[in-house]
């Protein structure tokens, strides 16, 4: 893995090489790149804006080439986020078709590592329709679309770029429909749902969830504190009744509707991420072959 990250450094280093780079930026660069190979990831990350900065409105070829550095010493240190950001700062439009999309993989990825999905499939998208040669965007980044279409549960658009992805690396494209054989029931529950089960009875939202403790435990406080409080002002003692029991009950009456769709919501991703990780699985086990 530290190979590979390497090796993606210095491909993008030499897409951006020039000869005759000012000398006073030529040392800012020996410098940023000295702290990199040194480990200094975060020292080198400020020396690159501040190569940036010397180039600003005067090399976009090289402020290119910092912005990429600085973000892959975001990427080493494992702030894909940042190292997001950092990307969307570079002018596509001023590279190669090759920089072009291996900056593109890199946005993507770093989209996907940070969770934010639907970025990433916007980027696969602009990068599908501006690259002009389709062979080297399904070698390098089909697989990335697989993912990003699993997490986004476009599984119908991920299942036939699965089949094409199959097919590219000597698999049996019908491979597809075991790997996708969860989509026919896929056995999601509805958080809305819950919520509305958990209004008119308290913890059946959660057993709908499919977590039977905590609907168990959300009925047995609430029906506990309804029967204090009742019990409470039964016996003469109002303060007490209404502001323990009744009161808590309330609290617990909202506050279990709430946990009723969180609950629901954590049990689907869980799902998800069951469904998601067979297959992904797979695609690094064959990435990792190449």
């Amino acid at each position: 893995m530290t190979t590979a990250f390497y090796s993606i450094c210095i491909f993008l280093c030499a897409i951006f090489s020039e000869t005759n780079a000012q000398p006073a930026l030529q040392r800012f660069f020996t410098l940023a790149d000295s702290l990199m190979q040194q480990n200094r990831f975060a020292d080198a990350a400020l020396a690159y804006e501040r190569c940036v900065f010397a180039c600003q409105d005067t090399n976009p070829e090289w402020q290119n080439r910092a912005l990429l550095q600085k973000a892959m010493a975001y990427k080493a240190q494992g702030n894909f986020a940042q190292t997001l950001q950092t990307l969307y700062r570079i002018n596509l439009y001023q590279m190669t078709d090759s920089a072009r999309l291996a900056t593109g993989y890199e946005i993507v990825l770093n989209a996907y590592l940070s969770g934010q999905f639907t970025d990433a499939e916007s980027q696969l998208q602009q990068l599908a329709y501006f690259s002009p040669d389709s062979a080297a965007f399904n070698q390098q980044l089909l697989f990335l679309k697989i993912l990003v279409l699993n997490e986004l549960q476009k599984w119908p658009e991920a299942k036939a770029a699965f089949s094409q992805y199959l097919a590219l690396n000597g698999q049996p494209p019908e491979l597809a429909n075991t790997y996708y054989n969860f989509m026919h029931r896929p056995r999601l529950k509805n958080p809305e749902k819950a919520r509305r089960l958990s209004t008119f009875m308290p913890g059946v939202g959660q057993l709908y969830g499919g977590n039977a403790g905590a609907g168990l435990l959300s009925l047995g406080l609430q029906l506990g504190l309804l029967g204090f409080g009742v019990y409470e002002i039964w016996q003469g003692y109002y303060l007490t009744g209404f502001g323990t029991g009744l009161a808590l009950f309330q609290a617990f009456y909202f506050g279990g509707i709430e946990n009723a769709e969180t609950v629901t919501k954590r049990k689907n991703n869980e799902k998800i991420a069951r469904y998601n990780n067979q297959i992904k699985q797979f695609i690094l086990r064959v990435e990792q072959e190449k």
